[in-house]
């Protein structure tokens, strides 16, 4: 490592860690307050060298590059510190070099919510809009149901069970589907005026609405894909067999170790900076490939669409 940099700390995910250097000890601050450090699950910055093979290193230069090791474990990154900082670069690319470490270990970033009862996990997954967040709500202040992810959770295999590790602990609202169905919320919004409902958003932290959260590893006892929609003139709940599943699990199990949904970008207009290659591997498509198996051929995963509280009843009569 070049004497230009210096160890600075180590950002960590559970047992996952990234080394970062840098030449500049004025980037610290951002690395432990970022935006991005909330939709992270389980972040934290620590002063402690890790020395596992990943890392990143910084440097305080006018102009930006980008290069990866032959593994991509290591990353070198130069650029203006303004730049970097409101781009949140360093915390995106420890992101992906610590996705590696959690793929090699048969564990994937999702893109769902996620609650537990009695130590039983369920997953609740859909595409943007199909109520994921409201259904987590409802079963957290209807059933008492602990908050374990929402936005993303990690997840895993490990001897014939899939798990899930850590999630994002915090209600990501949105406006619109608060007023149909928890009007209680609206008062965390700010004044909506002519702000369009869908994109009016806030965080809403579990505490402040009486939400017990999930500390521990829970096992994967359900799995569902939703779509809640008031109008509904009866529930429907079938177990999907078909290709759907497959490809909607390989895509939101592929898209942080791929890429695809976290560009490199920089500077307050966030503008793109760089290519930075998929991070995936033969080893770690099988991983993901076991946890997909898992779901469709052993827990079973159902699509459940209609009313909020019909839906709401029928999981929680699966589960309790």
């Amino acid at each position: 490592m070049s004497s230009q940099a210096k160890f600075l700390c180590s950002l960590w995910q559970g047992k996952h860690g990234v080394d970062i250097y840098s030449s500049t000890q004025r980037i610290l601050p951002s690395l432990k307050n970022a935006d991005l450090v909330a939709f992270i699950p389980g972040y934290t910055c620590k002063q402690d060298l890790i020395n596992a093979g990943y890392s990143i290193c910084y440097y305080d230069q006018e102009k930006f590059s980008l290069t990866c090791s032959a593994d991509n474990k290591s990353v070198v990154v130069t650029g203006d510190l303004e730049l970097i900082v409101n781009g949140e670069v360093i915390p995106y690319l420890a992101y992906a070099l610590l996705e590696m470490q959690r793929q090699a270990a048969g564990q994937t970033s999702v893109h769902t919510a996620a609650v537990s009862l009695n130590g039983r996990g369920v997953l609740l997954m859909g595409k943007e809009g199909a109520g994921k967040t409201s259904m987590a709500l409802h079963l957290c202040c209807e059933y008492g149901y602990k908050l374990v992810a929402n936005d993303i959770a990690i997840i895993g295999y490990d001897r014939g069970q899939t798990f899930i590790y850590e999630g994002t602990k915090f209600f990501w609202l949105r406006l619109d589907p608060m007023e149909k169905h928890h009007p209680d919320l609206v008062k965390f919004f700010l004044s909506s005026g002519d702000r369009d409902p869908w994109t009016n958003r806030t965080i809403v932290h579990p505490h402040q609405i009486g939400v017990e959260i999930e500390t521990e590893t829970v096992p994967i006892a359900a799995v569902f894909f939703l779509h809640v929609y008031e109008s509904a003139a009866k529930l429907h709940v079938e177990r999907s067999l078909n290709r759907w599943p497959h490809l909607y699990l390989y895509e939101n199990f592929s898209r942080y170790i791929r890429r695809t949904c976290s560009p490199m970008m920089g500077g307050k207009d966030f503008h793109y900076l760089a290519y930075l290659p998929s991070l995936d591997t033969p080893d770690f498509h099988a991983n993901r490939v076991k946890i997909i198996d898992h779901f469709i051929e052993d827990i079973g995963i159902y699509y459940v669409a209609g009313q909020l509280k019909d839906i709401g009843s029928t999981i929680n009569q699966a589960i309790s």
